[in-house]
C-alpha cells in the first residue's frame, strides 16, 4: 500500500501508530487460569494490562479517546468474565469488578507513565514539592515540609491496582 493509500485509511501518524499499538495488544496471550487462587490470576492479568500500557502509552490515549479497538476489548472482557463467573461471581458483579480493575490499572499506569516524564524532564514530583514549599514558605506549607521530612520516595503506581485487586477477590 502506498502512503498516500494509508491516510486515506489514517488520518495521522499518531492514529497509526495507536492502531498498530492497540494490534498488538491483541495478539499477546492473556493470563491463563491454572486454578490458582482469583487474587494471583487477578494480579497476574492486571500486570499484564499495566505493562502493555507502559509499554505502548498510545493505548491510554484510545481510552481517554474512546476509541478502543472494541474487538480486542471484548476478547479481553469475555476471558475476565469466564474467570471470574468460574469463581463464583455473578455476572454482573464480575463486569464491575473488571471496571473497577480497570480504572485502577489505566489510572496507575498513567501515573507511572508521567512519573517517569517528569523524572525524564528534570522534575521529579517530591524534588519539585519541595522547591514549591520552600518558595511558598512554612506558614504556607507546614504539612507539605512535614511530608517531606518523612517521606524519601513515591508510591508505587502499582499500589492502586492492588488495592483494587485486594477489593475484587475479597468481593
Amino acid at each position: 500500500m502506498s502512503v498516500p493509500g494509508l491516510y486515506h485509511h489514517v488520518r495521522t501518524r499518531e492514529e497509526l501508530l495507536a492502531m498498530a499499538a492497540a494490534h498488538s495488544l491483541g495478539t499477546l496471550a492473556l493470563p491463563e487460569n491454572e486454578g490458582q487462587a482469583l487474587e494471583d490470576w487477578l494480579t497476574s492479568y492486571a500486570r499484564f494490562v499495566y505493562d502493555a500500557l507502559l509499554a505502548q502509552p498510545e493505548l491510554i490515549g484510545q481510552i481517554l479517546a474512546g476509541t478502543v479497538n472494541t474487538l480486542r476489548l471484548a476478547q479481553h472482557i469475555e476471558r475476565f468474565l469466564e474467570v471470574l463467573t468460574g469463581h463464583g461471581r455473578a455476572l454482573p458483579d464480575a463486569y464491575d469488578d473488571y471496571a473497577l480493575l480497570m480504572a485502577a490499572v489505566t489510572g496507575g499506569a498513567a501515573s507511572a507513565i508521567g512519573r517517569a516524564a517528569s523524572i525524564d524532564a528534570g522534575h521529579p514530583t517530591l524534588v519539585d514539592l519541595r522547591r514549591a514549599a520552600k518558595a511558598l514558605g512554612p506558614d504556607d506549607t507546614t504539612l507539605v515540609q512535614e511530608l517531606l521530612r518523612r517521606r524519601r520516595r513515591e508510591p508505587d503506581p502499582f499500589d492502586v491496582v492492588r488495592v483494587a485487586i485486594h477489593s475484587v477477590a475479597g468481593g
